[in-house]
Formats: structure tokens, sequence, C-alpha cells
């Protein structure tokens, strides 16, 4: 018996720069779209055309006729590949199809207490209450460092298998720069849902590196969310103390806004205390 193909879908990530994770060189990375069949809601993995403006929530065709927007759909994705911003549209998305569907039992399910919230939503919280909080406290950037260190307290941050791997790796070796080189890998299980973060070492020295991070949400324009990376900054002494028992200070060194989002960066060290 034949299955039914998808026709359509909605996209629930969009990866103009491949994966984070992928450690080739950019000219040899792929942008990648992840997504879910309208109709069987099967998890899929595609390669889209060049040039198109793509986003979460968007309902493009991909059956086998002319596509606009996909090139080919590289197979179907397991759901442990699925990205923060990925997973964060995914409930959504399934609950406006089954209610497109009319399905009785499902659509009952839905109507119970909603337990997930859209990535803009979330993002636009987070975005007021930092305005908010530089606002009515300028200038106590360490004690907001301070609080990112409290957070690990009362919130476990998903740092994935692959991370932990990583971790599990460098314990016992007193290879200092492998250690600081780290960061860069865990840095998106908390800049949250967003997967596309521009992130490189701009300096590498024996117990110090410094981060160049570009393309945050973060970084929109003003320095109204600036506080994010001190919160940041306490975050990741955090998990190398905890994970590493590795006494590292993180700093935020310079900061460019630029009306221009793509050419603004913080630059953001982290020095390892003997």
């Amino acid at each position: 018996m034949n299955k039914e193909k998808e026709e359509y879908g909605t996209i629930l990530d969009y990866l103009p720069n491949g994966y984070p994770f992928d450690t080739r060189p950019s000219h040899r990375k792929t942008a990648i779209v992840q997504a879910i069949g309208n109709s069987r809601f099967v998890l899929l993995e595609l390669a889209p055309k060049k040039e198109v403006s793509l986003q979460p929530g968007k309902n493009i065709y991909i059956g086998e006729g002319k596509r606009d927007e996909i090139h080919h759909i590289i197979g179907k994705l397991p759901m442990h590949r699925l990205t923060a911003t990925a997973k964060a549209e995914l409930s959504y998305v399934v609950e406006e199809l089954v209610n497109k569907k009319d399905i009785g039992a499902a659509r009952l399910y839905f109507s119970k207490k909603r337990k997930y919230l859209r990535k803009n939503l979330v993002n636009s919280f987070i975005q007021a209450l930092l305005f908010a909080l530089k606002n009515e406290f300028p200038n106590n950037e360490q004690i907001f460092k301070d609080v990112g260190l409290k957070l690990l307290d009362h919130f476990q941050f998903s740092l994935g298998d692959a991370y932990r791997e990583e971790i599990e790796k460098l314990r016992g070796i007193s290879n200092t720069k492998a250690f600081l080189k780290l960061f860069k890998e865990f840095y998106n299980s908390f800049d949250f849902f967003q997967d596309d973060i521009d992130i490189s070492i701009d300096t590498l020295q024996e117990n110090k590196i410094v981060y160049r991070i570009k393309n945050s949400e973060y970084l929109d324009n003003s320095d109204d969310f600036i506080y994010f990376f001190y919160i940041m900054c306490g975050i990741t002494e955090g998990i190398y103390l905890r994970n590493l028992n590795l006494k590292v200070v993180c700093n935020v060194e310079d900061l460019h806004i630029s009306s221009n989002k793509k050419e603004s960066f913080i630059d953001v060290s982290l020095e390892i205390q003997k």
C-alpha cells in the first residue's frame, strides 16, 4: 500500500549557515531547513534554494512538482536533531495543523492549558525584561553576572549529549586551550532559541580566549539588552566550575552597536584562573 506523501510543510527553523556544530569550512556548509509535514506530521530536513527568504512558521511546497523555495528533501529528521528554535515552534505548529484538520479528540487535547509559547513571544518578553532591568538598575553589570551564576541553582541548561561528551573527554587533561574552545560549543544552549549565532575566536592565548559574537537578537540597534551578556558570563563561569571544576572568569571586553545588525558585535573573554 502506497503511503501518502507530504505535499506541504511548515518551517520550524531556518539555518542559512548550516548547523553550528558542523565543523566543515564555511564554504562547504549548506543552508538547512527543519520542517514538519502538514499531513502526516513527519519531521523533515530540507535543502533550500539559494537567495530565498524563509522563516519559522512559513508554509512551503515540498511535493514532487516545481518547488519555489526548496531545492531538495534531504530526508527524515530525528527528534534529537531539532534545534532549540524548532523545538519551541513544534508544539504551536502541530496545534495549528491539528486544529485546521478539525480532529475532535486532538482538538480536545490542545484545548488544555498551553504549555509552550512561540519563540517571538518568549524573546520579546526577555528583551522587555532586560530593557527594564537596565533602565531601573543602570551600571550594575557585576550584579547581573552574579545573577547568571545563581540561575544555575534553579535552571538546568540543556547542553545536549554531544556537548556533554566533549566535557567528558576534557576531564583529567591539562590542555587549557581545549577548555577555552569548549565555550563555542555550548553557547547556543543558552542564547535562547537562536541557532544562527555567528561566534568566532578573536584571540587565543594559553589561558585566555576572546570570542566575537555577532547576529545576536540581543545586539539589536542599541545596548538596551546588554545585561543578557553579563548574565551569560555568570552562567558560563558556573558551567565551567560545575562540570569541569575549573575556575574561569568570563567578561565583556568590547561592544559595538551599529544600525546594521550584521556589523554589531560583542567581544567576550574567558580566562582560566590558576
